[in-house]
């Protein structure tokens, strides 16, 4: 049974627990797990609140969409002129796409949706529900340079000239509001790259493992989870479609070097991806969920701190120096204060005794991390009843 937060907690605890019934709301419309039924639970003032907290990360429209005939007739409105702003800039996206769909077809170049200009036209059930500031595409590396041209051509204007910028994307070009980026890499991590993922392509030419590899690659590696709330949302609707052939993807988490990221993002948001079906059982460490209460939905949303787990996924040898200062950054005499709560006195007195400790505690977390991240999964991985995971318990489990 859904229970009334506005009868069972008082004003403050709701308002800390907003996001975490946000979430769950969200993951019920997507998987079709009766979010009407819990929104009718909910008092007028506590739906406010959630369409307030929704506005934080940008995902008002999302509720709209699917939730709006049980909207407060007071923000109906507003909310349907939110939803047709994102319409019409999806659909200026959209004829954008188009466009460039002419020109390269015209001067046969070869290219391929990637990230939100993908998932907005082919996984999400309305272009509108994926916000996208820019439209990402893959190219062939000989086709590079002609591509940048052409489209710079076409009034594509940049404010920077071409470089060969192959480990993320080619100058940033704008034409009327919408930003393109030619890609000719999209994880950095292999050599030839650029060769491996068209072999994928043309493999198959919807590539949805691929793609779903590259969110999570995008998120965890390139964003260090900033914006997460926009790639849990992306692997929902991804998984949602159950016709992920999970060999293949394991197979493309091997060639591209990226092993753990689903693992990550499937154990940590656990409840949110509970209802579609795919039931990951482990043991979750719990450095990775200390880890995750401090990202999940909130805005300090990096982990860069947690060097033990940042440290799988660092691209390259940019990284480094950073990575070391992440290492060092618990060994100094305020942090390990705070971590055996004395005095930095007292540090300071017996620093050569604390400093072990404290090492072989980072030590003892990196290798559990790295034993988590470096098994399979489970080959029972998808079981054919849903759980329904209860508002309650879910913001137990995450509390």
């Amino acid at each position: 049974m859904i229970l009334d937060f506005a009868r069972h907690y008082p004003q403050n605890k709701m308002q800390n627990n907003n996001t975490l019934v946000l979430l769950k709301i969200i993951s019920d419309c997507i998987f079709n797990n009766n979010p009407e039924a819990s929104w009718q639970n909910f008092s007028t003032e506590l739906q406010l609140e959630l369409i307030a907290e929704a506005d934080k990360f940008n995902l008002r429209r999302i509720l709209y969409y699917y939730l709006k005939e049980l909207f407060p007739k007071e923000i109906i409105r507003p909310s349907k002129i939110d939803f047709v702003t994102f319409a019409a800039k999806s659909m200026q996206r959209e004829k954008a796409i188009a466009d460039l769909q002419y020109i390269f077809n015209d001067n046969k170049i070869d290219f391929r949706l990637v990230k939100g200009a993908f998932l907005a036209s082919n996984i999400y059930p309305h272009p509108a529900l994926r916000y996208s500031c820019d439209i990402d595409l893959l190219i062939r590396n000989h086709d590079s340079r002609r591509a940048f041209d052409i489209t710079t051509a076409h009034g594509w204007l940049s404010t920077r000239d071409f470089h060969d910028q192959t480990r993320h994307h080619l100058p940033q070009q704008i034409k009327k509001q919408v930003a393109l980026e030619i890609h000719t890499s999209l994880f950095g991590t292999v050599k030839h790259e650029n060769d491996l993922l068209w072999k994928e392509f043309d493999r198959k030419n919807v590539n949805l493992e691929l793609i779903l590899l590259h969110v999570l690659n995008h998120a965890i590696r390139h964003h260090n989870f900033l914006n997460i709330e926009t790639a849990v949302i992306d692997v929902g609707f991804i998984l949602k479609h159950k016709n992920i052939d999970w060999d293949y993807f394991k197979f493309l988490e091997k060639s591209f070097k990226c092993r753990g990221l689903l693992k990550l993002f499937l154990s940590s948001f656990h409840e949110f991806f509970a209802p579609c079906g795919l039931i990951y059982e482990t043991d979750t460490p719990q450095e990775i969920k200390d880890a995750f209460k401090k990202v999940s939905f909130d805005k300090i949303r990096s982990i860069n701190n947690q060097f033990y787990v940042s440290v799988f996924f660092w691209r390259n040898w940019k990284y480094f120096i950073k990575t070391i200062c992440d290492i060092l950054k618990p060994f100094t005499p305020f942090r390990m204060s705070l971590r055996f709560k004395i005095s930095k006195r007292k540090i300071i007195y017996f620093y050569p005794y604390f400093f072990i400790k404290t090492f072989f505690i980072r030590v003892r977390k990196f290798f559990k991390i790295r034993n988590y991240l470096k098994k399979e999964l489970p080959q029972e991985k998808t079981q054919g009843s849903k759980t329904v995971v209860k508002i309650q318990d879910y913001i137990d489990r995450q509390n």
